[in-house]
């Protein structure tokens, strides 16, 4: 079952990542029986060890580029690759698998602009199957929120709080202008805040209304 499951794995993650960005690339899910050294069971004249999660060895290979092998994922990837390859995995299985929550912690981390508005678009097509929880420092993402909250640490007297705040609609425009310029809010952020919010509204209006396809 197992062997059969590589397969579509292989193409779903495959377009996933073609979505995020990835033009060439080559996902291969590779699969191999846990061998042992005289314990475990005979399959095809091996002996097969168990482990806490079976008797399968699963490792993901990748090429990023055209002309490059396949190798392990863990030897190649960028920190803002890794975070667009996971991002890919967790949409596949969040149509096959119970999953009602999934947490994203700076699934940002190495990207830029174009590629946080995918992803945000991403993450909020995820969101229709599943509970999205996701912290970002990039508006792009930020705005694809149904409630948006602020963190901040503050200090009162010797101790160090966390505070945390659910904007509403104005604020989250001031705080998705404050993520763009890094700044406090001024009259052209708060103008390509409501400019960017109004874009990514769209969108989620597009994919509630079914005028963009959620793969399932």
């Amino acid at each position: 079952l197992r062997k059969e499951v590589v397969i579509d794995l292989e193409k779903s993650v495959t377009d996933e990542m073609t979505d995020l960005g990835f033009k060439s690339v080559s996902f291969q899910p590779q699969h191999r029986l846990l061998e042992g050294n005289g314990d475990g069971i005979e399959i095809e004249s091996k002996k097969i060890k168990f482990a806490k999660n079976g008797i399968d060895d699963i490792e993901f290979l990748i090429s990023l580029n055209i002309g490059e092998a396949v190798r392990p994922l863990r030897k190649i990837a960028s920190g803002g690759e890794i975070s667009r390859i996971m991002l890919a995995l967790k949409s596949v299985i969040s149509f096959v698998d119970n999953i009602n929550i999934m947490i994203f912690d700076e699934i940002d981390v190495g990207i830029g602009g174009a590629a946080s508005l995918v992803i945000g678009e991403k993450l909020y097509k995820i969101s229709r199957n599943c509970q999205i929880i996701a912290i970002t420092h990039l508006a792009q993402i930020a705005c694809f929120s149904d409630a948006h909250y602020f963190i901040d640490k503050i200090i009162e007297g010797k101790r160090t709080r966390i505070k945390i705040k659910k904007l509403d609609s104005p604020d989250k425009i001031k705080e998705i202008s404050r993520m763009i310029s890094g700044m406090k809010e001024s009259d052209i952020s708060v103008m390509h805040a409501e400019e960017l919010l109004e874009k990514c509204n769209a969108i989620k209006s597009d994919l509630i209304e079914g005028k963009i396809k959620v793969e399932n």
